[in-house]
């Protein structure tokens, strides 16, 4: 069964990394970025589920560097479906092979570890790619469990649209034209597939996939929606507006309306499923 760790857990993330140097750069940005690092061994780490532990990302280096870690890797996106997972190998004869079959997983991402002066500062902005990676990924479960027959292409829409929020060079809102181009697919193809899957208009959906993700991560952080949204390549008055438009709401519930069970009952009642299964939803995800 799928592990979903909760929103108000603390964001821990596992360092299973052998090398004592490349473990302490992995340590030291963790802490910079906010998240709480533990360290485990490569035992540990194959216990899957790991048992005892609300771990949010792991980071880990395939030690030791056998053909074994293919599995274990699949294992865990398995068993943390919303837990991303950072791949920080070390550029050894075998690594790319092994990256090669690992490396093509949804919430996944690989870095080389290397001796340049700015090794740390690369690992600060994948970690800051694993911990908005979490919250996309929190999302998609979501929107799956909503819909459970979604269909494949506009789940695919979905995962794109938030992919362009987190990267760390792309971060923007997107348009539909964008994400068409991106997964290869003519934008009426798309809208065809929408309208077939009894599903609100694609721009409908990237507004409020878009929505959710920002009030998710406004919910975890503590911060004002407007403020995360500068985080993610959208300015504060975009966002205020694709909320108020979305949720239909006045200067005296904008404080409410940033929480995200507001914003994914809303969703929920645009697709036409009853509130009763959205309650259910978030009550399964903690």
């Amino acid at each position: 069964m799928t592990r979903v760790i909760p929103r108000s857990t603390e964001p821990q993330t596992a360092v299973c990394v052998s090398d004592p140097s490349a473990a302490a750069i992995v340590h030291d940005a963790a802490v910079d970025m906010g998240a709480n690092p533990v360290h485990i061994s490569p035992i540990r780490l194959a216990k899957v589920p790991l048992t005892g532990s609300d771990f949010t990302t792991i980071i880990y280096d395939l030690a030791p560097w056998t053909d074994d870690v293919v599995p274990l890797v699949r294992a865990l996106r398995h068993a943390y479906r919303t837990v991303p997972l950072l791949l920080y190998a070390p550029p050894t004869p075998t690594i790319s092979t092994l990256l090669e079959h690992c490396g093509d997983r949804d919430g996944l991402k690989v870095m080389l570890q290397s001796t340049r002066r700015d090794e740390i500062r690369g690992v600060r902005e994948n970690i800051a790619w694993l911990l908005a990676a979490r919250h996309a990924e929190l999302v998609c479960y979501l929107v799956e469990l909503l819909i459970t027959d979604l269909p494949s292409r506009p789940r695919d829409y979905i995962r794109e649209t938030l992919a362009c929020l987190i990267d760390l060079e792309k971060r923007r809102l997107s348009s539909v034209r964008s994400v068409s181009a991106e997964l290869r697919v003519p934008k009426r193809t798309i809208q065809r597939d929408f309208e077939s899957a009894g599903l609100p208009s694609p721009k409908a959906i990237m507004d409020w996939i878009t929505l959710m993700f920002l009030a998710l991560a406004a919910d975890s952080s503590g911060r004002p929606i407007a403020s995360v949204a500068n985080d993610f390549g959208a300015a504060g008055y975009q966002v205020r507006r694709l909320r108020n438009r979305l949720l239909h709401i006045n200067r005296r519930s904008v404080r409410a309306a940033q929480s995200f069970d507001l914003v994914f009952l809303a969703f929920a009642e645009a697709c036409r499923v009853p509130s009763t299964i959205a309650r259910n939803v978030i009550a399964r995800a903690g």
